[in-house]
This record gives C-alpha cells, structure tokens and sequence, in this order.
C-alpha cells in the first residue's frame, strides 16, 4: 500500500503496534538464526548428540542499555520521520 494510503487509512494505535513489530525485527534477524541453529542441530545430530529442536541451538540476545534507555517519545519521532507521517 503506498505512503499516502497508509497515513490516511492506519489509525494511531496500528501505527504504534506496527512500530513496535518493526522495533523488534530490527533487533534480530531471525531468518539467519533459524538458519545457523539448522546447521548446528544437523552438525551435533550427526556427531552422535541427542535428540534436539532447531530452536535449541539459537542463540539469545541481550538488548543494549543505550537501546533500553531511548525515550518512547524519541523512538515515535524517528519512526515517524522515516515514514513521512506528520502526527496532527
């Protein structure tokens, strides 16, 4: 949907839900950690390990501090710059 549909039609509360989504996405990329934790499972299966889930192997984040600490005010603002929406 392009910009100028998305600002007329996106309530404030799905913008901000949808804020939220992209904040976490932005964090991880979770295609590539599927990714590595496949190989890893079929490398420790085929080494004689047990018997494992894929999701065994991902590997665990922690957020920085600094990200932890950005006003949500601050995080709207930036977001809502990258978009070109304008809050009335």
């Amino acid at each position: 949907m392009p910009v100028v549909l998305t600002k007329r039609y996106t309530t404030l509360r799905e913008l901000e839900e949808w804020q939220a989504y992209f904040a976490m996405r932005m964090e991880k990329n979770d295609k590539d950690d599927w990714r590595f934790a496949s190989v890893a499972d079929a490398i420790y299966k085929v080494m004689g390990g047990a018997k494992t889930k894929i999701a065994d192997h991902l590997l665990v984040f922690k957020d920085p501090d600094a990200q932890q600490n950005e006003p949500l005010e601050m995080h709207q603002a930036r977001w809502f710059a990258a978009v070109g929406f304008v809050p009335e």
